[in-house]
């Protein structure tokens, strides 16, 4: 099952976020100093990190992860994520939230492999998978692949999941010596 949003949605145009939300997350493609109004949704989309905010007709908004094929998970990917709930919780024209990714994994947990980012540790990133747990509008995650450590965690912090027979969930931290933080507990 591929993402739920097609690439050439992804290459039609990437709108503005909020400034707040831009100074918060390094390297964002946010425009400097953008707000976003209603109006940014006009445009179909816009992103926040490598997560695209698109907020339907029908009041449904698609969050989704642009780091295909694996999507592995980082401070800075948890952080933009809480970003776009956060953004989406004070949307009055946003009635539920669905969560998926593009490529062949939901998100295959952390990077540990050769040319991994450093790591963002600290509490600052269980403030963030708190806002993700904590969202106001009824979110859904549309998990296919895997979804591993970290991974399931996201999923989890969803409401409800939707998967496929293929999907695999895995809490492999323990096996690693980490603690399951998140919404894996």
């Amino acid at each position: 099952m591929p993402g739920c949003r097609s690439a050439e949605r992804d290459a039609a145009g990437v709108g503005a976020g909020p400034a707040a939300l831009s100074a918060r997350l390094p390297g964002t493609r946010n425009e400097p100093g953008a707000r976003c109004r209603r109006s940014c949704y006009a445009t179909g989309m816009h992103r926040i990190g490598d997560v695209s905010i698109d907020l339907g007709d029908d009041h449904v908004a698609t969050v989704e992860i642009h780091r295909p094929p694996n999507n592995f998970e980082d401070g800075e990917l948890i952080g933009a994520l809480a970003a776009a709930v956060t953004e989406l919780n004070g949307e009055p024209g946003c009635r539920a939230i669905v969560l998926c990714a593009e490529g062949k994994h939901f998100c295959a947990g952390a990077n540990f492999g050769p040319g991994a980012p450093p790591e963002r540790l600290g509490s600052k990133r269980y403030d963030d998978a708190a806002m993700l747990l904590g969202a106001e509008v009824p979110m859904v995650a549309a998990v296919q692949g895997a979804a591993v450590g970290a991974g399931l965690g996201i999923a989890c912090s969803a409401d409800f999941r939707v998967a496929s027979p293929e999907t695999r969930f895995s809490a492999v931290f323990a096996k690693l010596g980490f603690h399951h933080g998140s919404g894996s507990a």
